[in-house]
């Protein structure tokens, strides 16, 4: 299932798209109305980057608003209830002071130790939780923007956001929690950028060079592995040309040499 925001019938909000092979989806939801919309104040008037994870026996959609992150729980994947207020709002301190977190990216490292990242400032920030309501900020942002170079302008010179963490582990068994992201250049293209770290707290050390890169400023990944295997959905322009210039929903695989 996946999870998209759209505007069907004249209703905004978030709505399922069912795949029986991940990849090829219905071109109508499931159910045919939205699993979410916009009911709350701190809400304003629309919802924005679903982020879906399977916690026990509920999913859980963290999701952006325009007072920050909120949170509905379902026990099937289509009828949701959400929490009345944001789980995490504008920063009262620290180096994300006064910005309101957007592009949630949850992840739970092992039971009871919830992490979510997210975009705020041009950076990326990264808050833990026991139980996944309450959460406590990171003290400094896990990934900012590349370093300027003349001779070699960074994809993500400009900013970096719309976090996707997965956890992997390395041929010792060590933990690496990766996080993709979408990194904006100065010229103003994107392309989706990965940065991991081994263990459980730390900055994250970006990739040299972007996982994905395309033409058509690719953003909002979303990873799937299957063993050995991972597929990467991402939003991106549907073409070049100016009658073209709106988002679509696309795929990658990896490796990269898989036929």
């Amino acid at each position: 299932a996946l999870y998209a925001v759209a505007e069907v019938g004249g209703v905004q909000g978030i709505y399922r798209f069912v795949a029986s092979d991940g990849r090829s989806f219905d071109d109508e939801p499931s159910p045919p109305g939205a699993v979410l919309v916009p009911s709350e104040a701190w809400e304003g008037a629309a919802l924005a980057t679903p982020e879906l994870s399977r916690v026990g026996s509920e999913i859980w959609l963290f999701y952006g608003a325009e007072a920050g992150i909120g949170l509905a729980r379902s026990p099937d994947g289509v009828s949701f209830e959400k929490l009345d207020a944001p789980v995490l709002g504008a920063a009262i301190a620290g180096w994300d002071l006064g910005a309101i977190p957007r592009s949630p990216g949850h992840v739970e490292l092992e039971p009871g130790d919830h992490r979510l990242f997210y975009e705020t400032d041009g950076g990326l920030g990264e808050a833990r939780s026991v139980d996944g309501i309450t959460w406590q900020r990171e003290s400094a942002a896990v990934l900012e923007p590349a370093p300027q170079s003349a001779s070699d302008p960074p994809f993500d010179a400009v900013s970096v956001g719309d976090p996707e963490p997965t956890v992997a582990h390395s041929s010792e068994g060590r933990r690496i929690t990766r996080v993709y992201y979408e990194g904006v250049g100065g010229d103003g293209q994107s392309a989706i950028g990965l940065a991991a770290r081994f263990g459980d707290s730390g900055p994250l050390i970006r990739a040299l060079a972007p996982a994905l890169s395309t033409s058509r400023k690719p953003r909002d990944p979303a990873v799937l592995s299957y063993g050995e295997v991972s597929l990467l959905h991402f939003t991106r322009q549907a073409g070049t040309s100016t009658a073209q210039d709106y988002p679509a929903l696309a795929l990658a695989v990896a490796p990269a040499t898989l036929v």
